[in-house]
């Protein structure tokens, strides 16, 4: 179960569909679409706003972080399906890594510059990712 539970999640945070997620765990579509229902009821308004980004990315060409920062996508209406599905799932998963890695940059930033961390002799070697 935690393994199924953890494909879906990553499948549907990068935009995968119900047949990259039947196809990953070796079950039908029909299967797939049943999970992929059920996670959205266990998530209010997840869906919906999956939904949204993709409109606003087919309308503006681009999305934001909630900062404002912007990953252009140019290719979400140019007729290449394939182009165009890739722009659809950066729609879903840029604005949530952009404004992860905004947080652990403005961290690293507060770290840096705390004095109470500096007189104690502390530094920060690196940052782990995940």
């Amino acid at each position: 179960l935690r393994h199924i539970a953890k494909t879906l999640g990553f499948m549907l945070d990068y935009g995968g569909t119900e047949f990259a997620l039947s196809k990953s765990l070796g079950v039908s579509k029909e299967e797939a679409r049943k999970l992929i229902d059920k996670y959205y009821q266990g998530f209010y308004g997840l869906a919906a706003y999956n939904t949204k980004q993709k409109i606003f990315v087919h309308k503006n060409r681009y999305v934001k972080t909630l900062t404002g920062h912007k990953r252009h996508l140019p290719d979400a209406n140019c007729g290449d399906q394939r182009k165009e599905g890739y722009c659809e799932r950066m729609a879903l998963n840029a604005p949530i890594q952009g404004l992860a890695a905004e947080v652990t940059s403005a961290s690293q930033v507060l770290i840096h510059n705390d004095k109470v961390l500096s007189a104690l002799g502390c530094k920060m070697l690196l940052q782990i990712h995940d």
